[in-house]
């Protein structure tokens, strides 16, 4: 019963990219800043982490959620495979906002493929104690495509309306 819930969950929250939020990105909303507090990925590739520290914490752009939606699913398969995760300092930015949605969707049909056939009690290296299995991997990545995905629905609409 947990693979069916686990693909539940991420076929509800790729629908929401998928359908709306995805198609809806442009280059100049990727990089709008929403605040003069923001992390962003510069024109060069530079990606600006936020001071988890700082209050408040720094507004994300799209083309900076973007940019960790595929450095954290990019880990989550390296997680699953027993690799070394990716430092974000040396996770590359796709280039532009076209091209990053292009390597999420890629990223998410890799991950479809593997949480269809994989044994989902298989022990993972993550961000966790050691004792973490890929169903719970699976769980966080539904969590976190979600929370992504909808930080970027929001700042995609609140450019428009701008």
């Amino acid at each position: 019963m947990l693979r069916p819930t686990l693909r539940q969950q991420l076929d509800l929250a790729w629908s929401l990219a998928d359908r709306y939020h995805l198609p809806a990105v442009t280059e100049e909303n990727a990089f709008w800043a929403p605040s003069r507090n923001a992390c962003t990925v510069l024109p060069e590739g530079t990606v600006q982490m936020p001071d988890e520290t700082a209050t408040p914490i720094a507004t994300p752009t799209v083309a900076w959620l973007l940019w960790h939606i595929t450095w954290w699913w990019t880990n989550a398969h390296r997680w699953a495979d027993g690799k070394t995760p990716v430092p974000w300092d040396e996770h590359p930015w796709a280039g532009s906002a076209e091209a990053a949605v292009a390597q999420v969707r890629a990223l998410h049909a890799a991950w479809v493929a593997r949480l269809d056939s994989a044994d989902l009690e298989a022990p993972v290296s993550g961000p966790w104690s050691d004792d973490a299995t890929f169903a719970r991997l699976a769980g966080w990545l539904n969590l976190e495509l979600m929370k992504n995905v909808a930080e970027i629905g929001q700042l995609v609409g609140l450019h428009e309306n701008r």
